[in-house]
C-alpha cells in the first residue's frame, strides 16, 4: 500500500508546532508511510497512556510527573493540564520527580470524569477522578498505593476497576469502585493475581485482566473467574478488546500477539513478527540504535494495543519504535508505521475511528489518519509496503 500526499499545511498554534498534512491513501495515514498528521511533545517524559473524550475532541494522557493533560485534538495544544495531590507518608519527604508517574488515564463513557492511576514509589500511589472541564477533583478513590497500572471504567461509567495489592493473597487484586460515591463495589481475586492491564467487556457484564502469562475473564455480578487464556509463554504487556466484546487481543515481551474469544478462551490467531534483518527496512537500523543491544536481534514485545472501531483490525505498538496493524480476520499485517523516536508507549482510537494517537518513551504523541482498506489483506505487507510470505 503506498499513500499519495496531496496537501501539506505547517504553523503554530497555541504551545507548540502544529504539522497537518492531507493524504489520499488505502491504509493509515502518512507522507512516505513514515509521517504522522501531526506530533504533540509535552516535554515531560514517556508517555505512559493515552484515552479520547467520547466526543474525540480531546485528549488525555498521562507522562513521567503529575500531571495530567487534556490536549485539543484540533488545534494541537494542551488545554488544561490537572496536577495530582501526591499523598504524603509521616516521616517522609515528597518523591523525587524521577519517582513520579501517571499510569493511567480513563476517560468515562459519558465524558463526567477522567481517572487517573498515580504513582511516586512505593506507597504513594493515588487514583483519583477529575471534573475534565474544569480540572477538579471529583473524589479519591484509593491512596497511599503503589504500582497502580489500571484504571478501566465500565461503559455505564459506573464502575472503575483499579488493580490494588491484595492483602489476603500473594500478588494482586481488582478492585472495583463505585464511581458516584468511591465506595468499593467488589473485589476480583485469585492466587498469585497478577495484574498490568484490564479493560470492561462491552456488555458491562465482564471484565478481561492480564499479568504474567495468563489472561482472566471475570464476571463482575458473582465476582468470579469464568476462563483463563495462558498459551503465552511470555509475560503479557498489554491487552484490547475488540468494539463488540467477539475477540481480546493480549501481546506479550517476545513479539507475540494472540487474538482469542473471551467464551472460553479460545485462541483465533497467533501473530509473531517476524524480522528479516538481511533485508532490514529504511530507517531501521538506525531506528534500533541505541534500544539495546537484544532489540537488534528482535523488536523487545508489544508495548501497546487498540482495535479498529470496524473491529477488522488490531493496531500494535512494538518496542522496535514500530506500529503495525494486522487483520483480525487473516492475522496478516497490511501497514507499518514509524514515527517515534523510541519505543511506543500507548494507542487509543477516537470513536468515530478515524485517528490513531500513539505515545513513545520519546515523550511524543502522534496522530495518525486511519482508513482501512476494502479488503483483508491475505500476505503481509512489510515494512517497506512489500508483500510477500512473511514479508519475505
Amino acid at each position: 500500500m503506498r499513500a499519495r500526499m496531496i496537501g501539506l499545511r505547517s504553523g503554530m498554534r497555541g504551545a507548540g508546532p502544529a504539522l497537518v498534512i492531507g493524504i489520499a491513501c488505502c491504509g493509515l495515514a502518512s507522507a512516505g508511510g513514515q509521517q504522522p498528521l501531526a506530533k504533540l511533545q509535552a516535554r515531560a517524559g514517556q508517555v505512559a497512556d493515552l484515552s479520547f473524550s467520547p466526543d474525540g475532541r480531546l485528549l488525555a494522557s498521562g507522562h513521567d510527573d503529575d500531571r495530567v493533560r487534556i490536549w485539543s485534538v484540533n488545534d494541537r495544544r494542551i488545554e488544561r493540564t490537572i496536577r495530582v495531590r501526591v499523598p504524603v507518608l509521616s516521616g517522609s519527604p515528597r518523591p523525587a520527580e524521577t519517582q513520579q508517574h501517571i499510569e493511567a488515564v480513563s476517560w468515562s463513557p459519558g465524558g463526567e470524569f477522567v481517572a487517573s492511576g498515580f504513582s511516586a514509589g512505593f506507597g504513594r500511589g493515588v487514583v483519583q477522578l477529575w471534573e475534565p472541564a474544569t480540572g477538579k477533583e471529583l473524589r479519591t478513590l484509593a491512596e497511599n498505593v503503589h504500582n497502580v497500572r489500571v484504571t478501566a471504567v465500565s461503559p455505564d461509567g459506573r464502575l472503575v476497576a483499579v488493580n490494588l495489592r491484595d492483602p489476603e493473597h500473594e500478588g494482586q487484586m481488582i478492585v472495583l469502585f463505585d464511581s458516584q460515591t468511591g465506595a468499593t463495589a467488589g473485589r476480583l481475586r485469585g492466587e498469585r493475581l497478577a495484574v498490568t492491564a484490564a479493560l470492561f467487556l462491552p456488555d458491562g457484564r465482564r471484565l478481561v485482566s492480564a499479568g504474567g502469562t495468563k489472561a482472566q475473564v471475570w464476571d463482575l455480578e458473582n465476582h468470579a473467574l469464568l476462563c483463563t487464556f495462558d498459551k503465552h509463554k511470555s509475560a503479557i504487556n498489554c491487552l484490547a478488546v475488540a468494539p463488540d466484546g467477539a475477540l481480546v487481543a493480549t501481546g506479550d515481551a517476545r513479539d507475540v500477539l494472540h487474538l482469542w474469544n473471551p467464551e472460553g478462551a479460545a485462541g483465533v490467531h497467533e501473530i509473531e513478527m517476524k524480522y528479516d534483518l538481511s533485508r532490514p527496512p529504511r530507517g531501521s537500523r538506525e531506528r534500533m540504535r541505541g534500544a539495546g543491544a537484544d532489540d537488534a536481534k528482535r523488536p523487545g514485545g508489544v508495548t501497546a494495543l487498540v482495535f479498529s472501531r470496524s473491529g477488522r483490525t488490531v493496531i500494535a505498538g512494538y518496542v522496535d519504535r514500530g506500529i503495525r496493524l494486522w487483520s483480525t480476520k487473516t492475522g496478516k499485517r497490511w501497514e507499518s508505521l514509524f514515527g517515534h523516536a523510541e519505543r511506543v508507549t500507548a494507542l487509543a482510537i477516537t470513536p468515530d475511528g478515524g485517528t490513531l494517537a500513539s505515545g513513545g518513551r520519546d515523550g511524543l504523541i502522534a496522530l495518525w489518519k486511519l482508513n482501512e482498506p476494502a479488503t483483508d489483506p491475505t500476505v503481509d505487507e512489510d515494512d517497506e509496503g512489500r508483500t510477500g510470505d512473511d514479508g519475505k
